[in-house]
């Protein structure tokens, strides 16, 4: 049978690719356990420069596969917890993860596919892609870190909004309330989302590992404390003789 995800590594990226595009890359039990176990590899990965998810198909995901819910109906409670226990594992692991998470998102981002893109370090969306919350609509509240990311991007009022009333958003009006970080044309998309991966991974190895800790770091820690870590941080890297050749070649130019 085949796995519900496909995790590719190659020259310091790794590709989380949903692969379940006949169910819409549905979420259930199966999908969650794969999740967890493989994020939890890709997190202690310190050779990574990106992590990308991807999907399969013409949905990112649609969330909870409601068919898994219905198939447990007798014992759904218990069926829901255990399958975001494990989701909420992987998107603890996404989060240490020392490697920046970036999401190339095709389709519809529905639910917990939602609360995925919530959770990234970037987005980069194709035009046509669309996106929403979808879960009071269905009596349910959200998972998946959403309500923990999604008011840290546009605002307490804002996100209670979104997931009040759950209205599709464009991935244009996404970029417009900071959700979703680029938007390309749909024809052009493919090249120029690994163009931007080309660009990852030419930065300086370890530098966007370490500003993802520090701005993860930063909706914690009080102003001091943060200081304390950026100086810290600031000088270890100045430290490093690749950080003197490039200031070096800077002055040059």
């Amino acid at each position: 049978m085949d796995h519900k995800i496909i995790l590719k590594k190659s020259d310091k990226i790794t590709r989380i690719i949903l692969n379940n595009p006949d169910n819409r890359n549905g979420i259930d039990l199966e999908f969650c356990l794969e999740f967890a176990d493989l994020t939890a590899k890709v997190a202690v990965d310190k050779s990574l420069s990106a992590i990308i998810i991807e999907a399969k198909g013409p949905y990112f995901s649609v969330g909870g596969d409601l068919r898994g819910f219905i198939e447990n109906e007798k014992e759904l409670q218990t069926y829901i917890l255990r399958c975001v226990t494990q989701f909420h594992a992987a998107i603890q692991h996404l989060s240490q993860a020392s490697a920046p998470v970036v999401v190339g998102l095709e389709g519809m981002a529905a639910g917990a596919g939602f609360s995925l893109v919530c959770g990234a370090d970037i987005v980069v969306a194709k035009r046509s892609a669309k996106l929403v919350s979808s879960y009071t609509k269905s009596n349910l509240t959200p998972d998946g870190g959403a309500t923990f990311f999604l008011p840290r991007l546009v605002g307490w009022q804002k996100a209670f909004e979104i997931f009040a009333f759950n209205e599709p958003m464009s991935a244009d009006y996404a970029r417009e309330l900071g959700i979703v970080t680029q938007v390309i044309d749909d024809e052009s998309f493919q090249k120029t989302f690994e163009v931007f991966v080309e660009k990852l991974k030419a930065m300086p190895f370890g530098v966007l590992s370490e500003l993802k800790k520090l701005m993860r770091a930063s909706q914690t820690n009080s102003l001091p404390e943060q200081l304390a870590m950026e100086g810290k941080h600031i000088a270890q890297r100045g430290g490093f003789p690749e950080t003197l050749e490039i200031l070096k070649k800077f002055l040059n130019r």
